[in-house]
């Protein structure tokens, strides 16, 4: 066996001599053998180390990861659930029936073209599903976004405004008051045909 410097960071492949049961502990081991075992031990002792120093820290230590989720709803991360108990209880206001009366059913007849003020009216009180108004119009999913990209600065209204003023100069032959009023109503915007026709009273 090659001679052990003192150097501890050095390792061996070096296996322990069994001892005889007469022999009194190392006492007749070679200094050398010793010296060879400590370094087993130390090399065991320090893989040990190395162990328990993977299990508690990070594989990317000073790294995060950050997730951004937008325009979602009911999103879960994690093991803990938090819940809002203050707005859990709040009953939804039930949705107004508007049934179509005469004063509707004449809006809805109307050959008269569409004017600036009443897109202008009719945009301000549009629901959050106007992008079905849109595509009823015959707008491409990729149109509408183009509107809210465009307008958007100045909130949704103006969004709305200017998609039924491009509407209403790119098809003067269907912007007619009972075309529209037919498709808001159809694309669940019946309050705003309700009062759009009790404006014209």
């Amino acid at each position: 066996m090659s001679a052990v410097t003192e150097d501890s960071n050095l390792t061996t492949d070096a296996v322990p001599n069994p001892r005889d049961e007469n022999r009194n502990d190392f006492q007749d081991t070679p200094p050398e053998t010793l010296h060879a075992n400590s370094a087993f031990f130390n090399h065991k002792r320090l893989k040990q180390k190395l162990t328990r120093l993977k299990k508690t820290t990070s594989a990317f230590p000073g790294q995060a990861t950050i997730i951004n989720i937008n325009n979602s709803k009911d999103v879960h991360v994690g093991d803990t659930i938090y819940y809002n108990v203050s707005e859990a209880f709040e009953t939804p206001k039930p949705k107004e029936y508007i049934e179509e009366n005469s004063v509707i059913r004449n809006l809805f007849s109307s050959q008269e073209p569409v004017s600036r003020d009443d897109i202008l009216f009719v945009s301000t009180h549009v629901n959050g599903t106007w992008q079905d108004v849109g595509r009823a119009l015959d707008y491409s999913e990729g149109q509408i976004e183009q509107f809210v990209l465009d307008h958007n600065t100045y909130g949704i209204k103006e969004v709305i405004y200017q998609l039924l003023l491009d509407w209403m100069q790119n098809e003067p032959s269907r912007a007619t008051k009972g075309n529209l009023s037919k498709v808001l109503w159809e694309k669940d915007q019946r309050s705003v045909v309700k009062r759009w026709s009790e404006k014209f009273l």
